[in-house]
Parts: structure tokens; sequence; C-alpha cells
């Protein structure tokens, strides 16, 4: 699948429908794509991730939004581009939440508690 940004990769880019709008997922070799399903109460929450297990080790983040559908609206934070490997899901507090394990070429999927 082509694609119209200035740089080079050895990975594709594949299409997601998350709810009523379409969104890039840059996944493909040695990168996927993370769904972290929540509740309504989650809405507009940062939840972070980090590669490993350890507290210290670096974060990203994205917001929770409500995706709208034909069965009704869900909520959801898409991490569309990640590396391979482990990875921990961390409460607001602090607190590890989860973990998951990011394949190349795939969207991983895990639901808040």
């Amino acid at each position: 699948m082509g694609h119209d940004h200035p740089h080079s990769h050895d990975h594709s880019h594949g299409h997601a429908t998350m709810g009523a709008a379409s969104m890039v997922l840059d996944i493909g070799e040695g990168f996927g794509a993370l769904v972290i399903h929540t509740g309504p109460d989650q809405a507009e929450l940062e939840i972070e991730i980090s590669p490993g297990h350890s507290e210290n080790a670096p974060r990203s983040h994205n917001q929770v939004h409500a995706r709208h559908n034909r069965h009704g609206t869900t909520y959801s934070a898409v991490f569309p581009s990640v590396a391979e490997g482990d990875y921990t899901v961390w409460r607001i507090d602090g607190a590890p939440q989860g973990s998951v394990t990011i394949r190349g070429g795939y969207v991983t999927e895990h639901h808040w508690d």
C-alpha cells in the first residue's frame, strides 16, 4: 500500500476501522498496533505504556476516545505504531494495569478492567 510521507522504512501501512472513522496504522515488519478497550468512565483518560516491566522505562501515552459505530459507542485508546516486544500498561496511579506483547504486522487488543 502506498503512502505520501517522506521517509523510507520496511513496514507497511494498514487501515483499521474504529467506529465511524478510519485510522491509519503504521504496522508491518517490526511494528504492530495496540488498541486498549475501556469503558465510558475512562473517556479522555491518558493511558501510558512502556517497554518491558520497569517503572523507570520511558513511557508513551494516548488518550481514550469515544468511537461511534452502527452498534453503539465504544471507548478505546489506540497506539497506531508500536515496536515489537513486551509492554506494561500503566494505571493513572502508577500501578501496572496489565501487560501485552506486540507482534509486527498485527493489531493487539487489550481490555482495561
